[in-house]
């Protein structure tokens, strides 16, 4: 797979990739325990997926040395842009990781006529999730979700209305609640990965309590709100569909 730009002798000029790993593969656990006193084995304690390391390794193509240059450029000017999103397309579908960053410093080493160069990359990324197809649902006071991943998804919710009290949302199925008292007029989205609540702008103007809702995988699970002394509904629930 080439991503660049134009051609060079016929064939794709840009970056080749060859060969990667880390992407589809799975992520450790970390898990702390302690030792149970005089008798074999541990008490449990709640574990946690670690973050996702990504490599990728190949070619890049350039019709004249100055270009390579450019992509060289292009290439190491990544270690400080950040974090950015990565996108991949397999057989046909569409994957994304939200976050990734540079963890080591790429290689690039031209050889031939110095018109191609071998060169690898390392990315780490913090979240280990990676994300497939987005499905949306409309507007009700309870609505019907589910998602097609591997492993819990946090889905982002729209709520519309009045808010003299704040409001609750509840997950069927063992899926979570979480509240506000903040009192609250208008449109806000609640992303349950940080349970922030967000005008349309982004501005923060509350945060929820208690457990984040999680939607497990193909399993239809109920969402719901309340709101207490007030009128209000949820306006649009986004679930991606989410792996492991």
């Amino acid at each position: 797979m080439f991503f660049g730009q134009g051609s060079y002798a016929g064939s794709p000029e840009g970056f080749g990739i060859a060969r990667g790993a880390g992407f589809f593969d799975g992520v450790d656990s970390r898990r702390e325990q302690t030792p149970r006193m005089a008798t074999p084995g541990a008490h449990a304690k709640e574990g946690f997926e670690d973050s996702r390391v990504i490599t990728w390794r190949g070619q890049c193509v350039a019709s004249t040395p100055r270009k390579l240059m450019t992509y060289r450029n292009q290439l190491a000017g990544l270690v400080s842009a950040g974090y950015l999103p990565l996108d991949v397309e397999y057989a046909n579908d569409h994957y994304r990781v939200d976050r990734v960053a540079f963890v080591t410093q790429p290689t690039f080493e031209p050889f031939g006529y110095l018109d191609r160069a071998r060169y690898s990359v390392k990315l780490w990324a913090p979240d280990p999730w990676f994300y497939g197809q987005r499905r949306e649902f409309g507007a009700t006071t309870e609505a019907t979700v589910y998602h097609r991943g591997n492993t819990h998804a946090y889905p982002v919710i729209t709520v519309s209305g009045s808010f003299p009290n704040g409001f609750s949302l509840v997950a069927g199925d063992g899926g979570g609640s979480c509240s506000t008292k903040t009192s609250l007029t208008g449109i806000f989205t609640i992303d349950m990965r940080n349970m922030r609540v967000l005008t349309p702008g982004g501005h923060q103007r509350a945060v929820m309590r208690g457990t984040p809702l999680k939607i497990a995988p193909y399993r239809d699970t109920w969402l719901s709100i309340g709101v207490p002394g007030g009128d209000g509904h949820i306006a649009k629930t986004l679930v991606r569909d989410t792996y492991i």
